[in-house]
């Protein structure tokens, strides 16, 4: 059996997939055994669920922009405001953080990514397809798995990640 090293993200998968007995259940080549401590973590409310909270938010507003210039090219306010169903003054302040991290810079009223924030913004969305694909290979309804998919790809590990990402690419 293979004790997986990041037990948190793990668990948080078992979680995810709604498996109910993690000791028999193979996931990914792992035998996952932690979910109880999936439930600790989950309720603790402690630095690292702050920090997850944190980076998620910037992640989506990356995200949501780089979806919104595939479509359009240009990127209002507006449009991430509407797309993510949050108020233009949240948009704002996400924005002004954006962009002194360098990920976004603007130009009057339209937004850009910089390289940098192209390139963080386009891992976070291949972490999301990633997951999303792995879910539904597990049997995950496409409407759950994309839902699932939004905000595990914030929590899970680069070890983890990588996993679910062999697991996809050997079963296309």
């Amino acid at each position: 059996m293979y004790a997986p090293v990041n037990k948190c993200s793990l668990a948080l998968t078992c979680l995810f997939l709604k498996i109910s007995n993690p000791v028999s259940h193979k996931l990914g080549g792992c035998y996952t055994y932690y979910i109880k401590q999936a439930y600790h973590v989950r309720n603790e409310g402690d630095k690292m669920n702050t920090y997850a909270r944190y980076h998620q938010s910037e992640e989506d507003y990356l995200e949501s922009i780089l979806e919104i210039s595939k479509e359009d090219k240009i990127v209002h306010r507006i449009d991430i405001a509407k797309r993510m169903s949050v108020s233009q003054a949240a948009v704002n302040k996400a924005v002004k953080n954006l962009c002194e991290k360098g990920y976004v810079y603007e130009d009057g009223k339209h937004l850009y990514l910089s390289e940098t924030g192209k390139t963080y913004a386009e891992a976070v969305f291949e972490k999301h397809c990633i997951i999303r694909d792995f879910l539904i290979k597990n049997g995950i309804s496409p409407a759950t798995a994309e839902e699932d998919a939004c905000r595990m790809e914030h929590l899970l590990s680069q070890e983890t990640f990588a996993m679910m990402k062999a697991f996809v690419e050997r079963n296309k």
